[in-house]
């Protein structure tokens, strides 16, 4: 145990703040993946279409549709997990500030607490100071 007891609360509301923290860069890497992969799902779907009319035998076999079915299922199926991602990042924001809030309150009562040992400390150096002078 420390000299002030509530650094070590100070010691957890940062650790726990730094998970948070933690989380968050996961949580937004996931999401940039998702994110690139809908960029180039998006760029593939401007080359393909570009292809698809410089081709007449694709289509005459119906590969434009494939085409487009499959373009349309993965930028649904991409969409939808970068939706899930979205919601777990706003619970994480929610845990994270959560944890700000602990750590800022906990830094601060660990201030007051000192501040107040100092007071005390001098006080008490001014009371034996005064016993000196009155012997």
């Amino acid at each position: 145990m420390s000299k002030y007891p509530l650094s070590d609360l100070v010691s957890v509301t940062e650790a726990r703040y730094q998970i948070e923290q933690a989380k968050l860069a996961d949580i937004a890497a996931e999401e940039q993946k998702l994110r690139r992969m809908l960029a180039e799902l998006t760029e593939q779907e401007r080359s393909g279409r570009s292809t698809l009319v410089k081709d007449t035998a694709i289509a005459a076999y119906g590969g434009d549709v494939m085409w487009q079915r499959w373009v349309g299922r993965s930028r649904t199926v991409l969409n939808a997990r970068l939706a899930n991602v979205l919601a777990r990042k706003d619970n994480i924001l929610v845990g994270m500030r959560k944890a700000f809030g602990k750590k800022i309150v906990a830094e601060e009562l660990l201030q007051q607490q000192q501040v107040g040992a100092r007071a005390e400390k001098i006080k008490k150096t001014e009371q034996q100071i005064e016993d000196l002078l009155r012997h």
